[in-house]
């Protein structure tokens, strides 16, 4: 509808400028409109009508109507002012190659119309045809360049969202993951202890209970702090488990039956935070495979500081082939999200049995390298 509006208002603006039948020059007089000049002015206006579509031939069609007009002495009046207007048209929706061929037609038409009579039409009022309809497609195309770089900001800034959106999913879901993975391998341990002690020894059966309501209260805590997070409120701080809460994680450990043995560098303090609290995730996640699959009876965590980079090792005397789903082969989330935390920092991580027997998790991360 605004197309063909369009095209209305530019044949009346033809044919009521080309209404006069003389111009500055008194020697020249114009040639009568008729069913020619008709004609020509319809052809030089109504193809706009569909400018959206077919913007080049629009232009072409308009150009070549109207330098017949002037070639055939009709007067065009204002015509080639939407002569310009249509040029910009093609700048602003074709692509540079229509933009340079519709330029090149116009220019042969204005050489046309200086060398072949017909209306006034000198080699200054070449030159001004040809400044001006460049100005025409350079405005059009620089409003087209102008909508093109907004699109794309917006489809970046759109991308962006998407990709943080994204990136927060992976870090809840990894996060509920840890808590609730290693709490209910734990729970379920200490479930197990209970019901098989409660009726020869009800004090280690209560000790059983008493250790689940606590592990369920701090798990239950720590999926409070995810929820709130995702649901953009505002948590009560606690600082992110690093290397001085892992005497606590293997504690916990512990009370699923496991001897686990912990090591420590002397000097943890210069290990960075998130270097430390990859190194908690990576031990939580590998320590709660231990309790649920390997059927093992000892663990050790040993953390080394040395050139730079922290090595992480947790080996177990259970059963490999209980764990394989942990290889970087299978489809296990917990190994998916050991492998996202080590890369996060720069560094690697692996897992898979020992030659000796037993399972072997190593993770190597360099000491101070900030997250990406």
């Amino acid at each position: 509808m605004v197309d063909a509006l369009t095209a209305v208002g530019f044949l009346l603006i033809g044919w009521v400028s080309s209404a006069a039948s003389t111009q500055s020059d008194p020697d020249f007089r114009f040639t009568p409109r008729d069913a020619i000049f008709v004609v020509l002015l319809a052809l030089a206006t109504v193809p706009y009508a569909w400018r959206r579509r077919w913007a080049t031939p629009a232009f072409l069609v308009s150009l070549a109507a109207i330098t017949m007009l002037w070639l055939l002495g009709y007067n065009a009046g204002a015509l080639p002012l939407v002569l310009l207007v249509g040029g910009s048209f093609v700048a602003m929706a074709r692509p540079d190659r229509e933009v340079i061929a519709c330029a090149a037609a116009a220019c042969t038409c204005f050489a046309l119309l200086w060398w072949g009579g017909g209306a006034p039409f000198d080699s200054r009022e070449a030159v001004a045809s040809v400044l001006a309809l460049g100005a025409a497609l350079a405005l059009g195309r620089g409003a087209q360049l102008r909508v093109d770089l907004a699109e794309a900001r917006a489809r970046a800034a759109h991308e962006a969202a998407m990709r943080a959106a994204s990136e927060e999913r992976l870090h809840v879901s990894r996060e509920l993951h840890d808590i609730v993975g290693h709490s209910l391998g734990i729970i379920a341990v200490q479930a197990g202890v209970g019901q098989h002690l409660i009726d020869t020894e009800p004090r280690r059966a209560a000790e059983a209970l008493d250790n689940i309501a606590r592990i369920s209260r701090d798990a239950l805590d720590e999926v409070r702090e995810v929820v709130s997070t995702l649901r953009g409120g505002q948590p009560s701080y606690h600082p992110a488990p690093g290397l001085d809460d892992l005497p606590a994680l293997v504690e916990t450990a512990r009370l699923a039956g496991i001897k686990v043995e912990l090591t420590l560098p002397d000097d943890t303090a210069t290990i960075s935070r998130q270097t430390g609290m990859a190194v908690h995730r990576i031990t939580r996640e590998a320590l709660t495979n231990v309790v649920r699959h390997a059927r093992a009876t000892a663990t050790t965590v040993r953390v080394d500081h040395h050139d730079g980079v922290v090595d992480l090792t947790i080996r177990d005397n259970g059963s490999a082939g209980a764990t394989a789903t942990l290889t970087p082969h299978g489809t296990s989330h917990g190994f998916a999200g050991m492998r996202e935390r080590a890369e996060a920092l720069g560094g690697t991580v692996s897992a898979g049995p020992c030659d000796a027997g037993g399972f072997l998790v190593r993770a190597t991360l360099p000491v101070d390298r900030q997250s990406r």
